[in-house]
């Protein structure tokens, strides 16, 4: 796939964030980019990490993270919803998963 320049929402600056079926899960991310909000988010409030770190490890702009961070902050329900989706998906998933067998 071709890296194409992310759409930026010129009254406000800021890359758009775009929600596609199909691109994963439709959950939103950069518009342009297979980067979601949550990727961001997560590491911003699990990880502690700075946004100019995440910038730097998504080789991504300064502003696309914004645009993320900006994003979850400003949809606290959206992305619970897309934690409690993805908590039951491993929950009900758990029994399926393979572990070493020296690993209790």
């Amino acid at each position: 796939m071709a890296d194409t320049e992310p759409s930026v929402d010129t009254e406000k600056g800021l890359p758009e964030i775009v929600h596609t079926e199909g691109v994963l899960g439709g959950d939103p991310r950069l518009d342009g980019r297979r980067i979601g909000v949550r990727h961001g988010y997560q590491r911003y409030i699990e990880a502690g990490d700075s946004p100019k770190a995440i910038a730097e490890q998504y080789d991504r702009s300064l502003p696309e993270v914004h645009a993320v961070l900006a994003y979850a902050f400003n949809h606290p329900d959206e992305i619970e919803a897309l934690e409690r989706r993805d908590r039951g998906i491993a929950e009900a998933t758990a029994s399926n998963r393979r572990r070493p067998v020296d690993v209790e």
